[in-house]
C-alpha cells in the first residue's frame, strides 16, 4: 500500500508525492528537493513536525534559504 506525501497551501494539495516504501530520510530529501521546493511559491513558509529526518544533517543543508517553523508539535 502506497502513502502519501504533499503540501497544503490555503485550500490546494501541492507536492504530492507517492511512496511504495518506508518513508525515511532518503526518500524524505528527495521529495523535499525534487518535489516540495520547485513546487513551492516564493516567500513560502514551510512547517514541519519534530520526525527525525526533517531536522537531520541532510535536510539542514537546505533549510536556510527558507522561512521554516519547526518543532510544532512537541
Amino acid at each position: 500500500m502506497p502513502n502519501v506525501m504533499g503540501a497544503l497551501i490555503g485550500g490546494a494539495i501541492i507536492a504530492i508525492g507517492l511512496i511504495t516504501d518506508f518513508c525515511y530520510t532518503e526518500v524524505f530529501v528527495s521529495w523535499v528537493v525534487q518535489i516540495l521546493l520547485p513546487d513551492s511559491p516564493a516567500k513560502s513558509v514551510i512547517v514541519k513536525d519534530n520526525t527525525s529526518f526533517h531536522k537531520g544533517k541532510d535536510m539542514q543543508k537546505f533549510w536556510p534559504d527558507f522561512s521554516i517553523l519547526s518543532s510544532l508539535f512537541t
